[in-house]
Protein backbone atom coordinates (compact mmCIF):
# COMPACT_ATOMS: atom_id res chain seq x y z
CA UNK A 1 0.00 0.00 0.00
CA UNK A 2 1.12 3.43 -0.92
CA UNK A 3 1.33 5.88 1.78
CA UNK A 4 1.92 9.26 -0.41
CA UNK A 5 -1.93 9.69 -1.21
CA UNK A 6 -3.28 9.82 2.29
CA UNK A 7 -0.33 11.69 2.89
CA UNK A 8 -0.94 14.19 0.33
CA UNK A 9 -4.64 14.46 1.14
CA UNK A 10 -3.96 15.03 4.65
CA UNK A 11 -1.31 17.90 3.72
CA UNK A 12 -3.87 19.35 1.48
CA UNK A 13 -7.48 18.58 3.65
CA UNK A 14 -5.43 20.38 6.73
CA UNK A 15 -4.08 22.91 5.15
CA UNK A 16 -7.27 23.95 2.74
CA UNK A 17 -8.40 27.54 4.74
CA UNK A 18 -5.15 28.70 3.76
CA UNK A 19 -5.31 27.70 0.02
CA UNK A 20 -8.82 27.83 -0.42
CA UNK A 21 -10.43 31.40 1.01
CA UNK A 22 -13.65 30.38 1.53
CA UNK A 23 -13.27 27.36 3.31
CA UNK A 24 -14.79 27.93 7.09
CA UNK A 25 -12.85 26.21 9.09
CA UNK A 26 -9.32 25.73 11.07
CA UNK A 27 -5.91 24.79 9.99
CA UNK A 28 -5.86 21.71 11.55
CA UNK A 29 -1.57 21.74 12.13
CA UNK A 30 0.07 25.01 10.93
CA UNK A 31 3.39 23.32 10.82
CA UNK A 32 2.10 21.24 8.38
CA UNK A 33 2.13 24.09 5.64
CA UNK A 34 5.76 23.83 4.65
CA UNK A 35 5.69 20.30 3.84
CA UNK A 36 2.83 20.98 1.75
CA UNK A 37 4.67 23.70 0.13
CA UNK A 38 7.46 21.33 -0.36
CA UNK A 39 5.28 18.74 -2.32
CA UNK A 40 4.85 21.16 -5.06
CA UNK A 41 7.82 22.28 -5.57
CA UNK A 42 8.50 18.47 -6.50
CA UNK A 43 6.82 19.30 -9.45
CA UNK A 44 9.88 20.49 -11.49
CA UNK A 45 12.42 18.57 -9.55
CA UNK A 46 10.26 14.98 -10.07
CA UNK A 47 8.67 15.79 -13.20
CA UNK A 48 7.65 12.05 -14.28
CA UNK A 49 5.74 11.30 -11.25
CA UNK A 50 4.87 14.25 -9.08
CA UNK A 51 2.34 15.85 -11.05
CA UNK A 52 0.49 12.79 -11.82
CA UNK A 53 0.88 11.65 -8.09
CA UNK A 54 -1.18 15.00 -6.98
CA UNK A 55 -3.84 14.70 -9.82
CA UNK A 56 -4.37 11.10 -8.88
CA UNK A 57 -5.13 12.34 -5.27
CA UNK A 58 -7.45 14.86 -5.80
CA UNK A 59 -8.62 12.58 -8.30
CA UNK A 60 -9.47 9.58 -6.12
CA UNK A 61 -10.54 11.55 -3.04
CA UNK A 62 -13.98 11.55 -1.29
CA UNK A 63 -13.94 14.62 1.21
CA UNK A 64 -16.12 17.51 -0.05
CA UNK A 65 -12.98 19.67 -0.67
CA UNK A 66 -12.29 17.18 -3.88
CA UNK A 67 -15.67 17.64 -5.49
CA UNK A 68 -15.38 21.28 -7.10
CA UNK A 69 -11.68 21.06 -7.01
CA UNK A 70 -10.39 24.40 -7.81
CA UNK A 71 -7.48 23.91 -9.87
CA UNK A 72 -7.00 28.11 -11.08
CA UNK A 73 -6.80 28.71 -7.52
CA UNK A 74 -4.85 26.13 -6.25
CA UNK A 75 -2.06 26.65 -9.11
CA UNK A 76 -2.26 30.68 -8.11
CA UNK A 77 -1.65 30.04 -4.32
CA UNK A 78 1.41 28.32 -4.24
CA UNK A 79 2.80 30.51 -7.26
CA UNK A 80 3.86 27.81 -9.23
CA UNK A 81 6.03 28.78 -12.84
CA UNK A 82 4.76 28.27 -16.18
CA UNK A 83 6.58 25.02 -16.04
CA UNK A 84 5.09 23.61 -12.96
CA UNK A 85 1.24 24.81 -14.00
CA UNK A 86 1.36 22.89 -17.61
CA UNK A 87 2.95 19.45 -16.31
CA UNK A 88 0.20 19.74 -13.61
CA UNK A 89 -2.12 20.68 -16.09
CA UNK A 90 -0.92 18.00 -18.17
CA UNK A 91 -1.34 15.35 -15.26
CA UNK A 92 -5.05 16.68 -14.88
CA UNK A 93 -5.79 15.36 -18.26
CA UNK A 94 -5.43 12.01 -17.75
CA UNK A 95 -7.54 11.52 -14.60
CA UNK A 96 -10.79 9.56 -14.61
CA UNK A 97 -13.16 12.77 -13.30
CA UNK A 98 -14.36 14.49 -16.45
CA UNK A 99 -14.55 18.46 -14.56
CA UNK A 100 -11.00 17.68 -13.35
CA UNK A 101 -9.68 16.33 -16.92
CA UNK A 102 -11.40 19.51 -18.39
CA UNK A 103 -9.96 21.76 -16.10
CA UNK A 104 -6.27 20.08 -16.75
CA UNK A 105 -7.22 20.71 -20.72
CA UNK A 106 -8.05 24.16 -19.93
CA UNK A 107 -4.47 24.80 -18.62
CA UNK A 108 -2.57 22.57 -20.20
CA UNK A 109 -2.96 23.45 -23.91
CA UNK A 110 -3.16 27.51 -22.62
CA UNK A 111 -0.46 28.98 -25.39
CA UNK A 112 0.70 31.53 -23.04
CA UNK A 113 1.87 28.48 -20.69
CA UNK A 114 3.46 25.86 -23.32
CA UNK A 115 4.83 28.11 -26.21
CA UNK A 116 8.03 29.63 -24.63
CA UNK A 117 9.20 26.13 -23.23
CA UNK A 118 8.89 24.87 -26.50
CA UNK A 119 10.35 27.20 -28.64
CA UNK A 120 13.54 27.43 -25.78
CA UNK A 121 13.78 23.35 -26.02
CA UNK A 122 13.22 23.73 -29.97
CA UNK A 123 15.66 26.34 -30.27
CA UNK A 124 18.39 24.26 -28.21
CA UNK A 125 18.29 27.49 -25.67
CA UNK A 126 18.82 26.91 -22.01
CA UNK A 127 15.28 27.99 -20.04
CA UNK A 128 15.88 30.52 -17.78
CA UNK A 129 14.54 29.41 -14.26
CA UNK A 130 11.85 32.03 -13.15
CA UNK A 131 12.74 32.74 -9.72
CA UNK A 132 16.31 34.57 -10.97
CA UNK A 133 16.39 37.94 -12.13
CA UNK A 134 19.41 37.72 -14.46
CA UNK A 135 19.71 36.10 -17.93
CA UNK A 136 21.92 33.62 -17.29
CA UNK A 137 21.57 30.01 -17.54
CA UNK A 138 20.16 28.38 -14.88
CA UNK A 139 21.67 25.41 -13.39
CA UNK A 140 18.84 23.51 -13.72
CA UNK A 141 18.22 23.63 -17.08
CA UNK A 142 18.91 20.32 -18.53
CA UNK A 143 16.36 18.92 -15.75
CA UNK A 144 13.54 21.79 -17.54
CA UNK A 145 14.39 20.85 -20.96
CA UNK A 146 13.44 17.17 -20.01
CA UNK A 147 10.40 18.44 -18.64
CA UNK A 148 9.62 20.50 -21.73
CA UNK A 149 10.12 17.17 -23.29
CA UNK A 150 7.85 15.04 -20.95
CA UNK A 151 5.10 17.82 -21.36
CA UNK A 152 5.53 17.44 -25.11
CA UNK A 153 4.66 13.87 -24.78
CA UNK A 154 1.90 14.31 -22.67
CA UNK A 155 0.12 17.27 -25.27
CA UNK A 156 0.60 14.72 -28.21
CA UNK A 157 -1.56 11.96 -26.16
Amino acid sequence: MEVYPKYFRRLLVGNSPQIFPGINRNVENPSTYPLLVQEMEKITQEPEHQASKIAEVIDTSEESLFRDFDLSTFMDHFKLDPLARTLLASAFTHVSRSDLKTKGKIYAFTPALTEPLLIHSRRGYPVQHPRRSNLSPCKCSQRRIRCVALITRYLRR
